[in-house]
């Protein structure tokens, strides 16, 4: 493997040290939020996971989330774990499946523990799963039995938010409002799709904020039809730049960078970087 001091992971990442060392004094009262991307992005590459992990740190992101067909389940998890160590990747919560967590979840421990990561995200359910106040109450109770589950094992739940989840039922009530007055289970924000159901993504990461450490940095044109409304980031009707204003203020840990569907995986991997460095 390459040698990683001279890597631009490494050289962006010293320089943000020297910064920091530099003007802390100035700003002690900001929060320094991480930036990662979550490999669902480039999910058609066809690369194994050390040479993704590579890529992701050649761009200079601070983490990987995995998520679809790159996983530490998809792999050696030492080897994963030697590569993390040796490019200075961290490991956001993955996205897992609700039915591995619930079938699997000592296989999913063993191979995120090696990594250090005490967390995942159940990265989407069907709207059919929130259609009704019925639905909307057997998820609830479903997400939070997999929650317990998981803090007696000292691992902490998040859900990953899509649009269907902000919809109106009856009375006004909602997927979203519900799963966060009723459980403890923390909120993957996926900003482009809040903006999408309706919602303000600023307000709610402002509400919110404590429960929210990850921030999903997805942009969308809110006018087009659901599968072909995704942009690359910055191209959007999204205001990235006040989601990120507003994470930092709530204490927010990632900023994690997502694409559905970009033209080229590999250039989209850069310029996700680059744009979350720029805010």
């Amino acid at each position: 493997m390459r040698d990683v001091w001279s890597t631009p992971t490494e050289h962006r990442r010293r320089a943000r040290e020297t910064i920091t060392r530099t003007i802390t004094p100035a700003i002690d009262s900001v929060h320094m939020v991480r930036t990662a991307i979550n490999v669902y992005s480039v999910r058609e590459l066809d690369d194994s996971v050390l040479e993704l992990i590579d890529r992701v740190a050649e761009a200079g992101y601070d983490g990987i989330q995995f998520s679809g067909n790159h996983t530490a389940l998809d792999g050696d998890h030492e080897e994963i774990a030697t590569a993390l160590k040796e490019t200075g990747l961290e490991v956001p919560p993955p996205h897992v499946s609700i039915e591995k967590l619930e079938e699997s979840l000592d296989e999913v421990r063993i191979a995120y523990e090696a990594l250090g990561v005490n967390e995942a995200a159940v990265p989407y359910l069907p709207q059919s799963e929130f259609q009704s106040v019925d639905a909307i109450d057997q998820t609830t109770r479903r997400l939070s039995a997999l929650h317990d589950e998981l803090d007696d094992e000292n691992w902490d739940l998040h859900y990953h938010y899509h649009d269907h989840e902000f919809g109106n039922i009856d009375d006004e009530v909602t997927g979203f409002e519900t799963l966060t007055e009723r459980t403890d289970i923390k909120i993957e924000l996926d900003v482009g799709w809040a903006q999408y159901a309706g919602r303000d993504p600023i307000e709610l990461i402002e509400t919110y904020g404590n429960r929210m450490p990850l921030i999903h940095m997805k942009d969308l044109d809110t006018d087009a039809e659901p599968r072909e409304c995704f942009r690359e980031i910055g191209e959007g009707d999204v205001d990235m730049q006040g989601c990120a204003d507003a994470a930092r203020d709530a204490g927010s840990e990632w900023l994690i960078y997502e694409h559905d569907d970009p033209e080229d995986p590999l250039a989209s991997i850069d310029y996700g970087a680059e744009f979350l460095d720029s805010l």
